[in-house]
């Protein structure tokens, strides 16, 4: 299978456990980048 690239930017979602949320997309295969900050 052909891999597909694609970029979100600026893309914010609201999560409790942040460790989580990161680990369930890498469990998707998709690389994640933790932010620099938050804005709350």
């Amino acid at each position: 299978m052909k891999r597909m690239s694609i970029k979100l930017e600026n893309v914010g979602i609201a999560v409790r456990d942040l460790d989580a949320t990161i680990s369930f997309f890498t469990d998707l295969g998709l690389t994640v980048i933790r932010p620099r900050h938050s804005q709350w």
